[in-house]
Parts: structure tokens; C-alpha cells; sequence
């Protein structure tokens, strides 16, 4: 994943479908639909806000920047931040269920 995207290109949300889980990007510049970019579709490389025709004379109307650059949206970062919290719960409550098997394997022991 070491292509080029456009630098309004933004990381979205994770949505999970038929296929298994798809990002969703996001276009800074709102040049895009969000729901052309959702699933199957990539984020753009230049190739639909080039100036000209695709050719030895193209060149990227915006800047390009590598894939791992890319920011990510406010939507992408509060999913992440309630998906953290979501296993920060269950690891917790997953503790205390041990916890209580363990006090009960003492209990039987004695």
C-alpha cells in the first residue's frame, strides 16, 4: 500500500458488510460522495482531479502524499476511541468472571 492518495483523502470509518469489514474513506474537500468511497471503492490517486487528460502532460491538481500519511476523520476517531472502550469493558468484566472461578476453585479446595 505504498501508492500515492490525495492529500484531502481522509480515513473513515470501518463499516462491516458481506465481504468482511471495509473502510470507509472520507474526502476532505467533500469533491466526493461518502458513500461512493464506502467499501469497494479506493481513495483517490489522482486520477478524477487531475488537470488534463491522463497522459505524459498530467499531473495531480493536488498534492499527493504515501497511503500511510493520510489523516484520519473525527468519525474514524471516535469509533476507534468506543471500540477501545468497548474491549477495555469486556477485559475488565472478562477479569472479574476469573476472578470469582478462581475464589470458588479455593473455596472447593478447602
Amino acid at each position: 500500500m505504498d501508492s500515492k492518495v490525495c492529500e484531502h483523502c481522509q480515513i473513515g470509518i470501518s463499516l462491516y458488510t458481506f465481504y468482511g469489514r471495509q473502510r470507509v474513506y472520507e474526502c476532505d474537500l467533500n469533491l466526493y460522495p461518502k458513500d461512493c468511497l464506502a467499501g469497494f471503492f479506493e481513495p483517490c490517486e489522482g486520477y478524477h482531479c487531475g488537470n488534463g487528460k491522463r497522459g505524459d502532460d498530467w499531473k495531480p491538481k493536488y498534492k499527493q502524499i504515501p497511503r500511510s500519511q493520510m489523516k484520519k476523520s473525527e468519525e474514524c476517531l471516535q469509533q476507534e476511541h468506543e471500540e477501545q472502550r468497548d474491549r477495555d469493558e469486556k477485559a475488565r468484566r472478562l477479569r472479574k468472571e476469573a476472578e470469582e472461578l478462581l475464589l470458588k476453585a479455593r473455596e472447593l479446595e478447602n
